[in-house]
C-alpha cells in the first residue's frame, strides 16, 4: 500500500463517496494518466500512488482518510458553501437576457 497526502481538501464524513478533482491532484504535483479502463495517479517523481477503475463516467478510487489529518469540520449550517458559477453567456435566453 502506498501513501500520499493531498492537502487543503474538503471531506464530508456522512457521504458514502467524496470527489477528488483532477485539477487539484495536478496542482499538488501528482501526474494523472487516463485510459479506457481507468486511471493511474503517480507522484511528482513517477512513483505509483493509486489506481482508479472506470465505472461509466466516473473513476473510482479506494482511499482512506487519515483521522489525524481531518480538519474539514464546520460548526454551523452554510459555513462552507460550494457552487458552480459560469458566465457571462453568449447565447440569449428564452426570456431575452
Amino acid at each position: 500500500m502506498s501513501h500520499a497526502t493531498i492537502t487543503k481538501v474538503l471531506h464530508v464524513p456522512k457521504m458514502k463517496n467524496n470527489f477528488i478533482f483532477v485539477s487539484k491532484l495536478i496542482l499538488e504535483g501528482f501526474k494523472v494518466e487516463f485510459d479506457k479502463d481507468g486511471c493511474k495517479v503517480n507522484d511528482a517523481q513517477g512513483g505509483f500512488v493509486v489506481e482508479a477503475r472506470r465505472d461509466k463516467n466516473l473513476y473510482l478510487l479506494n482511499m482512506k482518510l487519515r483521522k489525524d489529518m481531518a480538519h474539514t469540520k464546520v460548526s454551523q449550517l452554510f459555513e462552507i458553501v460550494h457552487t458552480n458559477v459560469c458566465g457571462p453567456m453568449r447565447t440569449t435566453s428564452h426570456g431575452g437576457a
